[in-house]
């Protein structure tokens, strides 16, 4: 697809009440950097929310590929929460290729709107870059205290 192609204009219909947030993730979105690293990234942050110990359970026990996946992920996060994994670390924790977990994460966000009401993540991701000198330019996750306690409590049940 030519560039010219690739910035034509297309109708997308969305609520209303998400409109401003649109407007503001399409002006992140033009002035972010389009090095190849960056363009590879989907988004450049995202902020956890704190889930309750029931919804974490749910997650849990929920036999879809993403939330096994994540599942898998949130262990690995809970076992040492305020520090930031990435990616490659990640595939090699978990086991899971990085295809999978990549897959995993572009449908979290579908799995919680149609399962969890919209809520955000349970887990924060920042670009390797933003976090400072030395992380790789890919995606660190991380959990808080908080959230690393909830999870474990949801999984021993």
């Amino acid at each position: 697809m030519s560039a010219d192609q690739n910035d034509a204009l297309v109708p997308v219909h969305v609520p209303r009440r998400y409109l401003s947030a649109v407007y503001g993730l399409i002006a992140k979105l033009d002035s972010a950097p389009t090095d190849g690293a960056q363009a590879e990234a989907e988004d450049t942050e995202a902020e956890e929310v704190t889930w309750p110990v029931e919804d974490l359970r749910r997650f849990a026990e929920t036999p879809t590929a993403t939330s096994v996946t994540i599942g898998k992920v949130l262990d690995v996060l809970a076992a040492k929460p305020g520090e930031y994994f990435s990616t490659t670390q990640l595939e090699q924790l978990t086991g899971v290729p990085r295809p999978n977990l990549k897959g995993a994460f572009s449908a979290l966000t579908r799995h919680i709107n149609k399962h969890y009401d919209g809520r955000g993540w349970m887990l924060t991701f920042w670009w390797g870059p933003q976090l400072g000198a030395g992380y790789p330019a890919e995606a660190h996750y991380v959990l808080s205290d908080e959230q690393a306690t909830r999870w474990l409590e949801a999984r021993a049940a």
